[in-house]
């Protein structure tokens, strides 16, 4: 078998051009497509030169994605016949194996439900996986609920497969898709408009999209979420989202801290714990406390989120927070907001503030997370509160431990007004994950919990402690 990490080593740079390696089960060696004849033939120099070091190099069957001939492709399941995937060394924007899962989806649901299923469609306008059903008895209605109780086992056992989380919607209707779809398996390219469709739908894709333009926007999930909620519609159709908060689960940590500021500097430790609850399909609550000691002050606090979310789009919802010490007591209340863009969330907080003794004002605050990879988050953020500016990086990360599948180790550092420097570091275990398999953090803070912000630590007021 092909070292993977020998070949990543010899690409280098050329990365950037290299879209997708893989091989099949009798293959003596991987498929490799480039973006194009130059990258094709630097890479063929390089192989090349390894072979003499290492022999497997001569192996590799490098080839451009104009041979995939994706024009004259009417299905996802057409692309995945012309690319070797049963074993995938390089996936970048990971569409062969969202394409693998989403055709294993189709098939098994044609198991299930026979000649009811006329096409699975994808609709990237709507993020949707389309389920398009119909019966040759005119007299007879279909339980589209109980097509969707059928359907539901089979999404989830086939998108716990996936390495990275990838947010769906899900449509079971018995009128034909709206938009620009593409189809699934071959067994759905049967209507003439639908085929005409997706073959110009996907003449117009460039690798290494293959059929990211759809699925990078589609959304399917790795999820174990509760996805038993869900509405008919005028058009006699069940549209299935992920809820806002996929089931009570909840969070405890702990940190050693250092604070500097004009009154003093100081080591401490504070405790926090958290709970979230799902309200209502689309609504969530969420309970956040803390207590402890920093700078040789103490520090109590505790915060309440109500929320509406999509886990595929964002997070809208109001948040109070209160929070005091010997020296003073201060109460937050704003519109909390959050954005996600694949491996980014963006977070923003606006509202008002009542500080004592005797000061109000306003505060803002903007926050860019980014998963480096599922269980690594990293990110920087600035707060201003009546006019008091603190900026803070930090890092969060999931261990991945087989006995502790929530335990992650966390570090804040920041600087701002009042001549205030500070850092933590600490640990946090989060429960009430359904653990099959356990959600990476990134899920956790997308599907379960309202993501940590600068304000459980109240940055600026820590600065008059």
């Amino acid at each position: 078998m092909m070292d993977i990490s020998a070949l990543k080593n010899c690409i280098g740079d050329l990365a950037k051009n290299v879209y997708f390696c893989g091989t099949n089960e009798n293959d003596h060696g991987p498929s490799l497509y480039v973006k194009d004849k130059k990258t094709h033939s630097q890479l063929s120099k390089l192989f090349r030169q390894k072979m003499k070091d290492d022999p497997s190099f001569k192996f590799i069957k490098l080839k451009t994605t104009a041979s995939l001939k994706l024009n004259r492709t009417r299905s996802l399941e057409e692309i995945l016949t012309r690319v070797p995937h049963q074993t995938i060394y390089l996936d970048p924007t990971a569409t062969i194996e969202r394409s693998s899962v989403l055709v294993s989806i189709a098939k098994q649901a044609r198991l299930l439900l026979g000649s009811t299923l006329k096409g699975c469609y994808f609709n990237s306008e709507k993020r949707n996986i389309f389920f398009y059903m119909g019966t040759q008895d005119s007299t007879k209605t279909l339980n589209l609920t109980a097509i969707r109780q059928l359907l539901e086992p089979v999404i989830l056992s086939n998108t716990q497969r996936l390495t990275h989380p990838f947010y769906y919607t899900i449509t079971i209707s018995i009128q034909k898709p709206q938009g620009s779809v593409v189809a699934v398996d071959k067994a759905s390219v049967v209507d003439r408009n639908i085929t005409m469709l997706a073959k110009t739908f996907v003449s117009k894709l460039k690798w290494p999209l293959l059929i990211a333009s759809t699925t990078s926007s589609l959304g399917i999930s790795a999820s174990n979420a509760n996805m038993s909620s869900s509405h008919m519609n005028r058009t006699n159709q069940i549209d299935l989202t992920l809820p806002a908060v996929s089931n009570i689960n909840g969070w405890i940590g702990a940190a050693g801290d250092y604070l500097h500021n004009q009154r003093g500097s100081g080591g401490g430790a504070i405790g926090e714990a958290g709970i979230a609850v799902p309200l209502t399909h689309d609504f969530g609550a969420q309970l956040h406390g803390l207590d402890g000691a920093a700078g040789g002050a103490n520090l109590q606090s505790i915060d309440g989120y109500i929320f509406w979310r999509n886990p595929a789009q964002g997070l809208l919802g109001p948040h109070v927070m209160y929070t005091k010490s010997s020296n003073f007591h201060d109460t937050l209340y704003g519109l909390h907001g959050e954005y996600y863009l694949d491996n980014w969330t963006l977070t923003g907080e606006l509202g008002g503030a009542s500080r004592s003794p005797n000061s109000n004002g306003g505060y803002g605050e903007a926050i860019v997370n980014w998963y480096a990879i599922p269980d690594w988050r990293v990110y920087a953020g600035a707060i201003d509160l009546a006019g008091d500016v603190t900026g803070q990086i930090g890092t969060e990360y999931q261990l991945g431990l087989s006995s502790l599948p929530g335990l992650a180790v966390f570090a804040d550092a920041g600087a701002g007004a009042h001549d205030l420097n500070y850092g933590f570091l600490g640990l946090r275990y989060y429960f009430g994950d359904v653990c099959n398999p356990c959600k990476s953090l990134e899920r956790r803070q997308r599907e379960d919990m309202v993501l940590p912000t600068l304000d459980p630590l109240n940055v600026p007021s820590i600065s008059r402690l």
